[in-house]
């Protein structure tokens, strides 16, 4: 009965310690989906039942100070009952001399996508309440120490239609008057951004989408009173009718906030010719305005006037083309979604594909990865992972749970980024040695080659101890 867990302090060399409040303990907890068991909820340190002769994993995340000292700190981990009783499990860390700078300063461009009505109708908050907004504190936080670079804004109503539990709503909206003019109300979108930056996520604001499914647009009109639906294909005169006098005032409304050159108006999985008639319309009316797509076909040929673009991972990888791009400053990612079925990040996958994908993209020269889903959760998550009457496979639309609890995937996704970065700085210590790191290179490259056979979980095994050797070879400057 109620049983917790309690850690120590751990104690290093020459009395240097990491301190207990450093260690944080999770139960393993568990929900259905796919028809199996899955335990992989991180349900926060609180007294559960544990039934005799049956066990419960534990997760431990070890959060070692930046100015943590070299060497191996040792402590232990009690887990103890309502009655007293308790066993005692030994904790070895082993700190390394590197250090990796704060999440908010790792280079890895993640983009995971938020659904703040999801988070609103799962605690059963009114939407943008004080609660609602408490709450979303909490899961803007936990991406952002994930090292997120990107906010996910929706500028049209519903634009993925109902494909998740919670469709997105507009923060913008527009308003048609009787003198056919225009105006737009920004109160929604301006709070989540200033919300979104102060949380963290400040890097990139991507606005979906000027081609939503269906080609839908919503109005409200001031001479009915009635809220509007239209059907316009880009390329079209309603299309331009309704985007024109929209993007001329969001790009001036962007500029007088101080936002414009990040952000995005960004677009996934939509066809070329639609994209084409969008960037002519865009560059004529908001010359400088950048565009963000997640393309599953072959979409390159405009692929220069993309700052942030992201390749289904079925495409072979361009490794020039993306080291290139980076070199401009521009994004170059890849996307798993509700595909493929290996590698990818579901609940009922091998904890190593979440990994493995950081790994992937520093093989193959992308600058990061985007997943179509954070947090849009199913109709309760925390029983059940699946989706009726959708196809989605379980667990697809979402890498936390609510509370917000994190995840052993999200967790090893957080792992999978950590190790990009930990590439990327003895990298560039190996290359300002010039001929003295050259040997250090070369088993760093080939380290990589080694994960792009997709054999995930070995493969990440090989490659993490090849890494951790190669770090205590390198010095790498002070972060």
């Amino acid at each position: 009965k109620d049983v917790t867990l309690t850690p120590s302090s751990l104690k290093g060399p020459g009395g240097k310690v990491i301190p207990s409040k450093c260690v944080v303990p999770f139960f393993v907890r568990y929900t259905m989906g796919a028809g199996q068991l899955l335990g992989d909820i991180l349900e926060p340190n609180k007294p559960i039942d544990l039934p005799g002769n049956s066990t419960r994993p534990i997760w431990l995340s070890v959060n070692v100070p930046q100015d943590a000292a070299p060497g191996v700190y040792k402590g232990t981990l009690e887990v103890k009952n309502a009655c007293g009783n308790s066993v005692s499990f030994s904790l070895n860390v082993d700190v390394l001399n590197n250090v990796l700078p704060a999440p908010k300063h790792w280079s890895f461009h993640l983009d995971l996508w938020q659904n703040p009505w999801a988070v609103s109708r799962i605690h059963g908050y009114k939407q943008w309440s004080p609660e609602h907004w408490a709450k979303l504190k909490e899961v803007l936080t936990l991406a952002a120490n994930a090292g997120q670079k990107c906010l996910t804004a929706s500028i049209v109503n519903r634009p993925w239609g109902g494909q998740t539990q919670d469709a997105f709503g507009s923060m913008i909206a527009p308003t048609l008057k009787a003198d056919g003019s225009w105006t737009y109300d920004y109160s929604v979108f301006d709070k989540w951004v200033e919300f979104g930056l102060a949380c963290g996520i400040d890097r990139q604001i991507n606005c979906y989408s000027m081609v939503p499914w269906g080609n839908n647009l919503y109005y409200q009109d001031a001479a009915s009173g009635k809220y509007v639906k239209i059907t316009a294909k880009p390329g079209s005169k309603a299309y331009s009718d309704y985007w024109s006098p929209l993007l001329a005032d969001f790009a001036k409304h962007l500029k007088a906030k101080g936002w414009f050159d990040k952000t995005t108006i960004a677009m996934d999985e939509r066809h070329l010719e639609d994209m084409k008639n969008l960037i002519a319309l865009v560059d004529k009316v908001a010359p400088g305005m950048k565009l963000t797509l997640a393309a599953n076909k072959n979409l390159e040929s405009i692929i220069d006037r993309i700052h942030d673009y992201s390749f289904a991972i079925r495409f072979k990888a361009k490794p020039e083309l993306n080291r290139q791009r980076a070199s401009k400053g521009r994004q170059t990612t890849f996307y798993v979604c509700c595909a493929p079925a290996k590698p990818n990040t579901f609940p009922f996958s091998p904890p190593a594909e979440s990994t493995w994908l950081g790994w992937n993209a520093a093989a193959q020269g992308y600058t990061g990865i985007l997943r179509w889903a954070f947090c849009s959760y199913n109709i309760d998550p925390l029983k059940n992972t699946d989706y009726p009457r959708r196809r989605w496979p379980a667990g697809d639309c979402y890498v936390i749970y609510p509370g917000p609890r994190s995840s052993i995937r999200f967790e090893r996704l957080r792992e999978g980024i950590q190790d990009y970065e930990k590439i990327r700085i003895i990298r560039q210590a190996l290359t300002k040695q010039g001929a003295a790191g050259a040997s250090g290179l070369a088993k760093l490259e080939a380290i990589l080659k080694t994960i792009v056979n997709r054999d995930h979980t070995d493969v990440v095994i090989k490659a993490k101890k090849a890494l951790e050797a190669l770090s205590r070879e390198t010095k790498t400057p002070a972060n």
